[in-house]
């Protein structure tokens, strides 16, 4: 699981309260389970980034912007 380094204080205390609930509903009571669990979670998210599309952005002829990779989000 990444910190809260790159959130707001009140990020992260919603993201805590977000995940508490989650594990609570999962029912998981050992801890080597959660941390596999969270290890897939974030294998997965970082494969998303092989599943950015690459389109056209302004007139063909300019170079800038030609080509930006835009997410599916």
């Amino acid at each position: 699981m990444h910190g809260c380094v790159d959130v707001t204080v009140s990020e992260c205390s919603r993201l805590k309260h977000e995940l508490k609930r989650m594990i609570i509903s999962m029912k998981i009571k050992e801890f080597h389970i959660l941390v596999e669990k969270c290890k897939t979670i974030e294998r997965l998210e970082g494969s998303g980034s092989k599943f950015m599309k690459t389109h056209r952005v302004g007139s063909s002829r300019t170079k800038e912007g030609y080509h930006q990779k835009k997410s599916y989000n």
